[in-house]
């Protein structure tokens, strides 16, 4: 007797079958990875929100303790200067006509006013600094107040410091009168 045997079922996939795993397989990546970006934009925008925030308070608390030169002198006060990606933490030097008239950045070669140091923004940029609808680009601490000075000039409204992610996304920050700065969490600085 000779039986003939039936082919049975392979287990296996047809072409159609597997073109579509692959096809929801690589959606679902694309999706991961795409939020996996915008993750990373909104993590490298708080931490130069944060950066910012450390600095401006550090900026006004020597400000208030007025620290010594390495010469043993006094600075006149303490600021940020702000330019795009980056900003310097900077010590106004007094000229030998002393402390009056400074209130910013000196940026002409040769400056006496002493940087600490450089902070390059990680993926952002600061979009404007604003202090009563004007632009600017320092923020000064005179002490002993701290008086905020933005730009040379005195200021009697709150600065906004607008930092901005690479995919457009915006924080800000805000300095009041007295010199604290907080994270902007309503429509104005106040």
């Amino acid at each position: 007797m000779n039986k003939k045997r039936t082919p049975s079922r392979e287990l296996g996939f047809t072409l159609v079958e597997l073109l579509l795993v692959m096809t929801i397989t690589l959606t679902l990546t694309t999706m991961a990875i795409g939020y996996s970006r915008v993750g990373n934009d909104s993590l490298y925008l708080q931490q130069s929100v944060q950066k910012v925030l450390t600095d401006l308070n550090q900026a006004a608390s020597y400000a208030l303790s007025s620290p010594a030169r390495s010469d043993g002198g006094r600075y006149c006060g303490f600021g940020l200067h702000f330019s795009g990606d980056h900003y310097l933490f900077y010590g106004a030097v007094p000229p030998s006509a002393g402390c009056a008239g400074t209130r910013s950045y000196d940026t002409t070669p040769g400056s006496r006013d002493h940087v600490f140091y450089t902070t390059m923004l990680n993926h952002s940029s600061i979009q404007r600094v604003i202090a009563g609808g004007t632009a600017a680009h320092d923020i000064f601490f005179l002490p002993p107040d701290p008086a905020v000075y933005v730009d040379g000039a005195t200021t009697t409204t709150p600065v906004e410091i607008v930092v901005q992610s690479e995919r457009g996304v915006t924080t800000s920050v805000c300095v009041n009168q007295i010199g604290r700065a907080t994270l902007k969490t309503s429509a104005s600085c106040s």
